[in-house]
């Protein structure tokens, strides 16, 4: 050892640097931490705001899925079903009940009783993935109003539309 320095005091001079080296570093650490809890609480607001808007995205096709249940040519409809795949699309259910729909709508000769089936196949499944499925049942999700009156009028001019169609085709044929 040198001469007249003892252990303890080689001790003391020790502690102190450590002391001087966590003095520094928690100064360091004071003075970063504003910035760093302003960086951690944007992020969070951010993600916290994402997740509120694809929520609310989420929410207005499952309201417009349900508006339309009864009358799937809405134009609320194809936008509901349009936007699926966007709002969904972390949820592999809704994303197949999508495809489905799409596979009945777009196939020619499609039966209009399995397009309407797989309409609700498709609303339900967004129900499920918005965690509705515990306060309306599957038959909720199907059962819509729409007055026969209305009907009436959609088949009219569904009818008409085909026979403009036709003609057109006729037409341009001849």
């Amino acid at each position: 050892m040198l001469e007249g320095v003892t252990i303890t005091d080689a001790v003391q001079a020790a502690a102190s640097v450590l002391t001087m080296l966590a003095a520094v570093a928690a100064l360091i650490i004071a003075k970063r931490a504003p910035k760093q809890a302003a960086r951690f609480a944007e992020q969070f607001r951010s993600a916290s705001a994402e997740i509120e808007q694809r929520r609310g995205l989420q929410m207005t096709v499952f309201m417009a899925l349900m508006k339309c249940r009864r009358e799937l040519l809405n134009q609320d409809a194809r936008g509901a079903v349009n936007v699926c795949d966007v709002a969904f699309a972390d949820h592999p259910e809704v994303l197949n009940a999508r495809r489905l729909f799409l596979e009945a709508t777009l196939t020619p000769g499609t039966d209009a009783v399995l397009t309407v089936e797989r309409y609700h196949s498709l609303t339900e499944a967004v129900g499920r993935a918005l965690g509705y499925t515990d306060r309306l049942t599957a038959q909720d999700m199907r059962t819509g109003w729409y007055p026969d009156a209305l009907y009436m009028i959609d088949q009219a001019s569904i009818q008409d539309a085909q026979d403009k169609l036709a003609r057109r085709e006729a037409a341009r044929q001849q």
